[in-house]
């Protein structure tokens, strides 16, 4: 392509001043011969016998460069065009002479150069033939006849004769002057180079009898019997001895004297043959003139032919002779039937250790040893056959009886009529024990290669694998042969360009070591490339090797999740222990106040004002004890009184005041699984995680949408637990609520279950909810799960334990109006002195009998005092000196029938195992109201002993 280009630019540049002095010359040249070939025309009728100027134009147009041939071709019509016009030719007709040579020279070059080939040398037959039948039939015959159309004929002649001796004219002016020209031309400079003083002698000689052969033969020999016009014929043989010593240049020369020695006898009359008809004269001169041509080309191309390739041969030989007896490689020549040799080279006697002489004498046979003939005829008849070229690794025996390897390759032939085939011999001994010591090198190494668990390839500088081992197979499912060839990223990534930060690249330019980690699929999979390079340093190729992580990257990803679990977990203890803290003081600062607000409503009438504020104070403090009782939840230290139960008969006994929370716009759609599994959880707590979650589900929704309650049996094996860290494997009853609101992204996702957390405006949320959810289920021994996207809803899945046995009955307690007391001696142990102060107010407002102690060790002396009994004893649990649980233990050895109600702001372990009360054990949380105290001291007080 390259060169090509190079070919255009060369034609496509400026004429230099060298092509138009090279123009001008030719126009000189031009002008001179068609002004002289005017001189020789016959008169009256203006016929020419023989027109030169054809041959010159067309000459030069094949003879020129393609960027100056335009020019060339204007400046010869022009001189055509004066020439014609400074014989008196109407203008027109001059016109129509010089476009009638100008267009035969351009249309014949064309054609010439389109199907002859560039450049015409006349040296092959085909040469003389295309020029024949193209410039001087097709395309003279042609352009002759629109000519003469054109120009309204000769005066005096007719249409058809003026075509035909215009036709003839300029054909015989092309098919003598354009041979001569470029057969000196185009091999005249090479030829003559060759030439000695002899030889340029006899051309001499035989231009100058030649011409005189002709000039006797027109001038003195021609009569007006028919046999004289046979004489001019005369002159072939020296015609014959020109093409058979000189070649074309030899007859093109002869036919160019020949025809002005005739030409000039015919026109001027100088033949007393032509004298009477002009016109005869130059049809008959114009037909000898082609008789003599024609042949005469024809024959210089056969002897051309004949002797490039005679001298094609001789060079032939003679390179394959020194080749022959200068090759490296031992060359015999067999005879396919005899088996014998009929000549060797230098090279295979020094390998045989015997002479030229002697290997005439041997055959095959002695050539190898014995054990090994009936393999190398097989190969050998291989060979005849063409099935084979070369026969490898045969053992060939020397003279002294030694052997040495060879690859014997092999070409059928006929020499003097005898089937032969010649071998060539390539001594491998050394490269064979190269080879072995190789082979088990690459053995050793193969083995290694496909041994080891990472994909390797071998990669060429253009990333391309030429080497592949059996991980490679195994890792990307595909054999060798099928991705031998193919770019590195093709197979891994199945593209047709690297992939961004492509180690490969980055080796390319670091020239060291690079890796990176990709997932194809579910895999996850190291890859390390190590570059090759050559003795410059320059990058030649790379080891890619690509290493399974999988089990790797999953160790890592269950590490980081299980230390971002730990992480959360130990964020949320340590918020947990700050609440559960903080609700403990907090529980008897509202406990007070909720207290003596309420003892202060009691006393004011419902329709004063102050009753109204008093209210608000009530409502405020509740509120706030219920943020407490979330903070206790989620720190997992609010007391509970786990029962059986079936989640699906609590949820039924919740619908209507769930409706009633989400409000009417909100779809509650119920799907019960039936046979659920039982679980064992406080009721109370079912209904904590159903409010919260319904809450948050219908803030969630804008508008018109949809909740769904639905359970299920779940069984989570060990392949769940270990894609959900945290999760334990077992039977539970899954308790779902879903919902279509806006859903979630996943930064939010991570703190959902904080405390305080919230994305509800302000005044619309505590951020208490999910931490309370997340609380119970935890403290429950369950698991939570939540599945959200933007746009797409959110759904909460909570696993709680199946637990195996019957379900307890649920006792929903609804206190109307305050229970009246006995009169009963209540023992009240508190040592904070505003919560003491207030109980005491209340109980005896109740009608009970109170004794008050601040201490466990003052509670026990008081009584100790006491000489009617104690009833009940209220106590809180975590006090000085000792607990409540020690404490109620101390008195009830002394009092066996005493009753005990503890309470607290949270619970500990004192008395309940993990916030789990015990069975038999009596409790109220901090704060309580006075309804809520005298509910509960009589319904501790009415309990029959087991």
């Amino acid at each position: 392509m390259k060169k090509n280009n190079q070919k255009q630019q060369v034609y496509a540049r400026t004429p230099s001043v060298r092509d138009f002095l090279w123009i001008a010359s030719v126009a000189l040249i031009y002008f001179a011969v068609a002004r002289l070939s005017l001189l020789l025309v016959f008169q009256p009728e203006g016929i020419a016998a023989v027109w030169p100027p054809s041959g010159i134009f067309l000459s030069a147009i094949l003879l020129t460069r393609r960027n100056v041939r335009p020019y060339l071709v204007a400046v010869l019509f022009v001189t055509d065009f004066i020439a014609e016009m400074l014989t008196g030719t109407p203008l027109f007709v001059s016109a129509i002479y010089a476009l009638e040579l100008t267009g035969d020279a351009v249309l014949s070059s064309w054609l010439l150069l389109r199907f002859a080939g560039e450049p015409i040398m006349f040296r092959k037959v085909r040469d003389v033939f295309c020029f024949l039948a193209l410039a001087i039939i097709l395309s003279n015959g042609l352009l002759s006849f629109v000519a003469a159309a054109a120009s309204g004929f000769i005066p005096g002649t007719s249409f058809w004769t003026s075509w035909k001796w215009w036709a003839a004219s300029t054909g015989i002016g092309n098919l003598l002057v354009t041979p001569f020209i470029l057969s000196w031309a185009s091999w005249g400079k090479t030829r003559l180079a060759t030439w000695n003083p002899k030889r340029v002698f006899e051309i001499v000689v035989l231009f100058i009898l030649l011409a005189l052969v002709n000039f006797v033969s027109f001038r003195y020999l021609l009569t007006s019997g028919l046999f004289s016009l046979f004489l001019p014929y005369l002159i072939f043989p020296f015609l014959l001895w020109a093409a058979l010593r000189f070649e074309m240049c030899g007859v093109t020369s002869g036919l160019v004297i020949l025809a002005a020695i005739a030409v000039v006898f015919v026109v001027t009359g100088s033949v007393s043959v032509f004298r009477e008809s002009q016109l005869g004269a130059v049809i008959v001169l114009q037909l000898y003139l082609a008789i003599m041509a024609v042949p005469s080309l024809f024959l210089a191309a056969v002897v051309t032919e004949r002797k490039r390739s005679e001298e094609a041969l001789k060079d032939n030989e003679e390179k394959f002779r020194k080749i022959y007896d200068k090759a490296s490689d031992g060359i015999l020549i067999a005879d396919t039937i005899t088996k014998k040799f009929l000549q060797g080279n230098t090279a295979i006697c020094s390998m045989l250790g015997y002479t030229k002489e002697e290997i005439e004498n041997l055959a095959i046979y002695d050539i190898h040893p014995p054990k090994d003939i009936s393999h190398v005829l097989d190969a050998f008849e291989k060979q005849i056959k063409g099935e084979i070229v070369i026969a490898e690794n045969l053992p060939v025996l020397r003279k002294d009886g030694s052997i040495f390897y060879a690859d014997i390759s092999s070409s059928y032939t006929i020499i003097g009529g005898i089937h032969c085939l010649v071998g060539f011999f390539r001594d491998i001994t050394e490269r064979k024990q190269m080879e072995d010591s190789l082979f088990q090198v690459s053995q050793e190494w193969q083995t290694t290669f496909n041994a080891t668990n990472s994909a390797i390839w071998i990669l060429d500088k253009n990333q391309r694998v030429l080497r592949s081992n059996k991980a490679a197979e195994r890792i990307f499912r595909q054999s060798s042969d099928r991705v031998l060839g193919k770019q590195c990223w093709e197979i891994v990534h199945g593209t047709d360009r690297p992939i961004d930060g492509c180690p490969i690249l980055q080796a390319k330019k670091s020239l060291r070591r690079e890796t990176m980690e990709l997932q194809i699929g579910e895999g996850w999979f190291e890859v390390t490339v190590d570059p090759i390079l050559d003795t410059s340093g320059q990058f030649s190729g790379a080891v890619h090797i690509v290493s399974d992580i999988t089990e790797r990257k999953r160790s890592e990803k269950e590490r980081e999740n299980l230390q971002e679990q730990l992480h959360q977990a130990q964020k949320l203890e340590s918020v947990g222990r700050l609440a559960g803290g903080v609700a403990h003081d907090y529980n008897n600062m509202l406990s007070v106040i909720l207290g003596y607000t309420e003892l202060a409503m009691n006393k004011v009438d419902p329709s004063s004002p102050l009753h109204a504020e008093l209210t608000e104070i009530f409502t405020a403090a509740k509120r706030s004890a219920d943020i407490t009782r979330q903070l206790l939840a989620f720190a997992r230290k609010q007391t509970i009184a786990p029962k059986v139960l079936d989640i699906n008969k609590t949820v039924e006994s919740m619908l209507k005041m769930l409706r009633r929370l989400i409000g009417e716009d909100i779809d509650l759609t119920w799907l019960p699984e039936s046979n659920l599994w039982l679980v064992k959880i406080d009721p109370s707590q079912i209904e904590q995680i159903l409010a919260n979650l319904c809450i948050n589900a219908r803030d969630a929704i804008a508008g018109v949408g949809k909740v769904t309650i639905e359970t299920h049996r779940a069984i989570l094996d060990e392949a769940y637990c270990t894609d959900n860290a945290g999760f334990v494997p077992g039977e539970y009853a899954l308790l779902a609520v879903s919902d279509n609101g806006c859903g979630m992204d996943k930064e939010t996702l991570d703190s959902i279950f904080e405390p305080f957390f919230t994305t509800k405006d302000m005044n619309q949320g505590t951020g208490l909810g999910l931490a309370t959810v997340y609380g119970i289920v935890k403290q429950n021994n369950g698991f939570i799960n939540v599945y959200s996207e933007p746009g797409k809803g959110t759904s909460f899945k909570i696993y709680l334990p199946h637990h195996i046995g019957e379900t307890g009955e649920i006792r929903t307690e609804t206190v109307t109006e305050i229970p009246s007391s006995n009169s009963e001696m209540v023992l009240l142990v508190e040592d904070e002195p505003s919560i003491r102060k207030l109980g005491r107010k209340m109980l005896e407002k109740l009608g009970y009998q109170v004794l008050a102690a601040g201490t466990p060790c003052e509670a026990i002396r008081v009584a100790g005092k006491q000489p009617g009994g104690i009833h009940l004893l209220i106590t809180d649990v975590v006090m000085p000196e000792m607990n409540g649980r020690d404490l109620a233990e101390r008195l009830h050895a002394h009092y066996p029938d005493i009753k005990i109600l503890f309470m607290s702001g949270y619970t500990a372990d004192v008395i309940a195992h993990r916030g789990v009360l015990d069975k038999g054990v009596n409790f109220i949380q901090k704060p309580f109201s006075i309804k809520d105290l005298a509910a509960k001291v009589r319904a501790v007080l009415d309990t029959t002993k087991t």
